[in-house]
């Protein structure tokens, strides 16, 4: 029941008197815990028409009608760091935010030089938050490090690390490395990186400034689709973003190395399918997951997809998985071991 719950809240959403996150480059929305205690995101924006659950309150409780069943969800509470202020008097919620149950999740170059150039991922809104002035285009590294501290405090253990392209990419290899020896040597917290394929040089030096884990996202295995949805990506190529998985499984090891697999951006059921054996063949996590329209982008008036639908991709892509000895619950740090944004283990869980 719970994976079927869980798929529910993460396509189809729920309103709330809160909204959650509406932008960013990733899955966005409220975080809510199921009865077992996992989390699920649920999304906070839909288009105009589009009708989430609506959940009931007594008694300053949430509940949710499903399969016959009420049962109760709970809004997970903020981190109390977000009422902090760095050494430098920074909000520390401008710098990083809570992702799920113990993430810390910050996006280290909020620009993208894709939009600049007419190239820019269509589910994409990373450059959302700077203009609402809700974070900032750099991350100082010194004040990411004290958040990480306080956030140690409140027992989160694991980070993610996003960012945007910048007009020279070697740059954020640099600032990652930066950034992983700085947090290590102070915080014991594991961190997961988001980049485009950096080479093997670069993935050895990741690496060995003590990254754990590494995504490495295609978005969709259908080529002709990433053309259209991520045309800065498309120039790059699958074939890169593969050898570069390759090279990262190697490097960081099975179970260690992920990439996004998004549905409802005009992909097959099969295309998607593909993806995920493909991946889960070399060692990677294919983290599957359905569209969250986010305002500003050019899909911001796009629906999920179905509940049905993500539903009967969750069981196959599970079994896939099962099948190639894939087991995200291994994985040491980001998107992969929060899992809220994903049905998937649940289901894999099941089998």
């Amino acid at each position: 029941m719970i994976a079927e719950l869980k798929t529910e809240l993460i396509t189809r959403g729920v309103e709330l008197p809160e909204k959650g996150r509406t932008g960013g480059a990733g899955p966005t929305g409220q975080y809510l815990v199921l009865p077992n205690g996992d989390i699920a995101c649920a999304p906070s924006y839909w288009p105009e028409g589009y009708k989430p659950n609506k959940l009931e309150k007594k008694d300053n409780k949430y509940y949710i009608e499903f399969n016959g069943e009420e049962l109760e969800l709970k809004i997970r509470k903020n981190p109390e760091y977000y009422n902090k202020t760095t050494s430098k008097g920074q909000p520390m919620k401008k710098l990083a935010l809570m992702h799920g149950k113990n993430c810390l999740g910050t996006t280290i170059y909020q620009k993208c030089r894709f939009f600049d150039e007419g190239k820019q991922c269509k589910y994409c809104a990373i450059e959302e938050t700077l203009k609402d002035r809700s974070t900032i285009k750099e991350k100082n590294i010194d004040e990411l490090t004290e958040v990480a501290r306080e956030a140690r405090k409140e027992d989160i253990t694991h980070m993610t690390v996003t960012t945007g392209v910048p007009p020279k990419e070697d740059y954020i290899v640099e600032r990652l490395v930066e950034l992983a020896k700085t947090v290590k040597n102070n915080v014991n917290m594991q961190i997961h990186v988001q980049l485009l394929p950096p080479g093997e040089e670069n993935l050895e030096k990741l690496k060995a400034a003590g990254i754990d884990t590494i995504g490495l996202h295609l978005e969709t295995w259908d080529k002709e689709l990433m053309k259209e949805v991520c045309p800065g990506k498309a120039e790059i190529g699958r074939e890169k973003f593969i050898e570069d998985i390759e090279h990262a499984v190697r490097i960081f090891g099975e179970n260690q190395v992920s990439s996004f697999m998004i549905a409802g951006i005009g992909e097959t059921d099969e295309s998607v399918l593909t993806g995920v054996k493909e991946l889960s063949q070399k060692g990677c996590v294919p983290f599957l997951t359905p569209l969250h329209p986010l305002p500003g982008s050019h899909f911001e008036n796009r629906y999920p997809p179905e509940t049905e639908r993500m539903d009967k991709l969750y069981r196959k892509a599970s079994e896939i998985l099962k099948d190639n000895n894939i087991n995200p619950r291994e994985n040491k740090a980001g998107c992969v071991r929060c899992g809220s944004c994903t049905a998937l283990y649940e289901y894999l869980e099941g089998i």
